[in-house]
């Protein structure tokens, strides 16, 4: 199941709103109009409508600064959330200022369109500005009026109150909500807006009519998609502000909402760098019976040259593990399979030994759970989900010794990976593997998640 599209309001719709609240546009010839002036006149009150349609995160130099700010918070995070709660209290007065760039500007277009109405209409005695959230989703409704209601404040005094509505969609393929919040704000006290009840019941209407022939349509169409994860990036770092929560669980997905993998990582990709551990006497004897002295496996010093190489290659996600070897089992193992001894073959012995291994570790990891019972050393691994796509996650590894007293001995081994709650169980797998040891033990925070 996937989410349908629906259409996003129009000014027409909003034209509908006004006049089934006894209101009229204000200049019905304002296409043909030298002076600029506002939208409505609804009693003794000049309304001027601003939709906000476009997603404020999606601006390059809006992206910019937003990664400068949460980037100093957050450093050597392949994926940055962007929550303004994890912000000291003057960068989050940045972070204000940042995202009601688009709400300043309407203000000041709005206040000179009042003032002409007004001017032009003497009989009216108020000026409101009604801001309608078609596409702005980094906004929720309480924080745009907000932000909305403190810039007018600070901005102009010829303003009187403002409206702030909108509908916001939130789905998980399954269950979808509709929120259709309409609330007025007066800026100066000293004005009543009577009209605002009948205006905010027709918008009420007009919700339960849309709702109504939405649930109608066998396939909905429209330009308007739930609310997603908002994700932009720069300078190689992502950057993500989550979709918020619906709520409580889902009912429906007993296991979790179903979240996008765009990793392109549909099976556990290879987890370590696999090299067969030789003693001195082991090469000896490989060696003798190879016959191959110019290559990794002649002599001892080449073998050295081989594994430094190797090493070189290593990484975090694809650490190298040594996997020790006997030799005399190894050329067993090969007239067995019928296998020429070779540098090829003694590796497909080793990864065979790691697999074996591996697989039993995987079989018996578990969650840390409170009050579980912990070994006394293993391995953990620590799977922070961000948003609604697993290709976002980060992940740490690390090899804990418990104490009684004290605390546990933590040594990272991995950290800030971007890879996901399932690879990074592999990966653990691996370096426990590497660390001699044979417990994984995993744990997710889902602060950020879609759940």
């Amino acid at each position: 199941m996937k989410p349908f599209p629906i259409q996003t309001l129009t000014e027409a719709d909003l034209d509908s709103i006004v006049e089934a609240a006894g209101g009229m546009r204000a200049h019905p010839d304002a296409d043909r109009r030298d002076k600029v002036g506002a939208d409505y006149v609804l009693g003794k009150t000049v309304i001027e409508l601003k939709i906000l349609n476009e997603e404020g995160f999606d601006k390059p130099t809006r992206q910019a600064k937003l990664a400068e700010l949460f980037r100093a918070h957050q450093p050597d995070r392949p994926v940055v959330v962007v929550d303004p709660e994890l912000l000291p209290d003057g960068d989050r007065r940045r972070y204000r200022n940042i995202v009601e760039q688009p709400i300043k500007r309407v203000i000041a277009k709005s206040r000179q369109q009042l003032e002409q109405t007004r001017e032009e209409f003497g009989e009216t005695t108020g000026s409101v500005l009604w801001i309608v959230n078609n596409g702005y989703t980094a906004l929720d409704h309480d924080m745009l009026e907000e932000l909305a209601a403190n810039r007018v404040r600070q901005d102009t005094s010829s303003i009187d109150g403002i409206i702030v509505s909108g509908c916001y969609y939130h789905s998980d393929g399954f269950d979808s909500f509709f929120l259709w919040p309409c609330d007025y704000v007066p800026t100066r006290l000293d004005h009543g807006f009577p009209e605002f009840d009948r205006l905010q019941g027709e918008f009420q209407a007009f919700a339960e009519s849309f709702m109504t022939n939405l649930m109608r349509q066998t396939q909905p169409a429209g330009d308007k998609f739930e609310v997603r994860d908002l994700v932009f990036d720069v300078d190689g770092v992502r950057f993500v502000r989550p979709a918020p929560v619906m709520g409580q669980p889902s009912e429906f997905y007993v296991g979790g909402r179903p979240r996008a993998n765009s990793s392109g990582i549909e099976a556990c990709p290879p987890v370590g760098l696999i090299v067969p551990g030789l003693k001195r006497a082991d090469l000896e004897l490989i060696a003798g019976v190879i016959g191959e002295p110019e290559g990794p496996l002649g002599n001892w010093p080449a073998w050295q040259r081989h594994l430094e190489g190797a090493a070189a290659a290593a990484n975090p996600k694809k650490p190298l593990i040594s996997i020790p070897i006997d030799a005399e089992e190894w050329l067993r193992w090969c007239r067995a399979e019928d296998e020429s001894p070779s540098l090829r073959t003694l590796g497909h012995f080793a990864h065979t030994i790691f697999e074996e291994r591996i697989r039993a570790i995987l079989k018996s990891a578990r969650e840390r759970t409170e009050g579980g019972i912990i070994p006394s050393a293993y391995v953990l691994a620590v799977t922070q989900e961000i948003g609604q796509d697993r290709a976002n996650d980060v992940s740490d590894i690390a090899a804990l010794r418990e104490r009684a007293t004290d605390g546990p001995i933590i040594r990272p081994l991995a950290e800030n990976l971007r890879i996901f709650h399932e690879h990074a169980i592999a990966l653990a797998a691996a370096y426990a593997l590497r660390e001699g040891l044979d417990v994984v033990l995993w744990s997710r925070n889902s602060r950020y998640g879609w759940i």
